[in-house]
Formats: structure tokens, C-alpha cells, sequence
């Protein structure tokens, strides 16, 4: 009768085990499901400044809730599970800025002079690991002439 109180208390440890292993792997999916569509969803799209500021906002969010660790000049080290970049690629002058630069240099003057130009969403990238978005690309479609 011990053994088998004993087996049926194992063989109900493991299906808890199993279940919580189960919920877990559920819950992460739903969450990394969450966190993509925000992103996802300026995929081929075309954005104002204005929304691709909020863009820039939403990602440092996510990279300070995560605790990204940053470098000594300011800008978020990639890691392979949750951290998340965006770089806008200028027409005007032809070069590439990271959030952090944007950031930096002032989001407001950012919006002040491009709140009505065009940007697409051209790439965005996915961790290996967790299939969280990591970066992505905007390119300046209209000048701000």
C-alpha cells in the first residue's frame, strides 16, 4: 500500500511538473506574441515622425523594463533574448541614426522638424533565441523641403 501511495504521489509531482512546464511555455508565447505585434505592425508601413517617435519611445521602454545593459556612450547592447534597436536612415543627408543618437540630440526637435514626413518600416530583425523582434529599420521616404 507505501509503494503505491508513494508511485501515485510521484506520478502526480510529474504531471504538475509537466502542466507547469506546459503553462509556462504558453505564457512566454503569448507574451513574445504581444510584444512582436506592436512592432510587427509597422512592417512595409508608412509612418509620420510623430509615430515613428513613438516608435523610438516604445523600444527604450521595452529595453529599460528589461534592463538592457547600456554602453559608455549611451547606446543599448544587443543581447540574444529581449533587446530591441531602431535605426532611421535619412534621406536628406544620407546616414543612418540610432534611437539612442535621436534620443540624445533631442525626440522633440526630432518631431519639430519631421512630425509630417514620411518614413517605412524596411527590415526588422528576430532574436534566434526567442523570436522577439530586435531591430528594426525606418527610411525617410519624403524630404523635409
Amino acid at each position: 500500500m507505501k509503494k503505491f501511495v508513494i508511485f501515485l504521489a510521484i506520478v502526480i509531482l510529474m504531471v504538475c511538473g509537466v502542466s507547469y512546464t506546459y503553462l509556462m511555455y504558453r505564457v512566454n508565447s503569448q507574451e513574445t506574441k504581444r510584444q512582436n505585434q506592436a512592432f510587427e505592425s509597422y512592417e512595409n508601413q508608412v509612418v509620420t515622425g510623430t509615430e515613428l517617435s513613438s516608435v523610438i519611445n516604445r523600444a527604450m521602454d521595452s529595453n529599460s523594463k528589461n534592463q538592457i545593459e547600456k554602453q559608455k556612450d549611451g547606446t543599448y547592447l544587443s543581447n540574444t533574448t529581449n533587446s530591441i534597436k531602431v535605426e532611421v536612415k535619412m534621406l536628406d543627408n544620407g546616414k543612418t541614426y540610432s534611437m539612442e543618437s535621436l534620443v540624445s540630440q533631442g525626440l522633440d526637435e526630432f518631431i519639430q522638424y519631421y512630425y509630417n514626413v514620411s518614413f517605412k518600416c524596411t527590415r526588422i530583425d528576430y532574436h534566434e533565441t526567442t523570436k522577439k523582434v530586435s531591430y528594426l529599420l525606418f527610411e525617410q521616404m519624403t524630404t523635409t523641403f
